[in-house]
């Protein structure tokens, strides 16, 4: 899908599937999708895993050098798409259908 990349799982790893988390583009506003997600489709993107990166939490001001642009890049781009237990295919098919209504058709 353009504009969404899901986080890639690393070899030999499981996961619980407690987050699924997929990176925006860098030309993706991901405030502004989750706005239209939410008011046009009623898909509520919430949850990210951190909004900010820990370098920039007051506790930790003055115990680091320069700057962190990978988690800066990772907290500014990725979002936490809707997953539970008991989610259905159709719920599932319709976060994925209202991706692509605001994200554009695949290549």
């Amino acid at each position: 899908m353009n504009g969404i990349t899901p986080l890639v799982r690393p070899p030999a790893s499981e996961t619980n599937f407690y987050k699924y988390i997929a990176m925006l583009d860098p030309d993706i506003d991901r405030q502004e999708l989750k706005a239209t997600l939410r008011e046009e489709h009623g898909v509520s993107l919430s949850g990210e895993v951190y909004a900010s990166p820990l370098h920039h939490q007051p506790v930790f001001t003055g115990l680091h050098d320069g700057s962190f642009t990978v988690a800066e890049d990772v907290c500014r781009r990725h979002v936490c798409l809707p997953i539970h237990s008991d989610m259905t295919r159709d719920e599932a098919a319709h976060v994925v259908a209202s991706l692509r209504a605001v994200l554009g058709p695949v290549d």
